[in-house]
């Protein structure tokens, strides 16, 4: 049944720097990362942020809810 529903890939994320990380997420049409400290969240949504061109749509979205743009 698992396999039926599945909708989503999981990639564990590889031994990557930050600046890398955010190179893949800017590379993609639509992506989802979740990390566990929000200091973390926003430096990562900085450099994705400043990789996308001005006119492309994005969103950040966390518990915080700390941007949204």
């Amino acid at each position: 049944m698992f396999q039926s529903l599945r909708r989503v890939e999981f990639h564990p994320p590889e031994d990557l720097d930050w600046p890398e990380l955010a190179q893949r997420l800017a590379a993609c049409h639509q992506v989802l990362c979740v990390v566990n400290v929000r200091k973390h969240a926003a430096m990562l949504w900085e450099m994705v942020r400043d990789l996308l061109p001005d006119e492309e749509k994005r969103v950040c979205v966390s518990s915080f809810l700390f941007h949204v743009c």
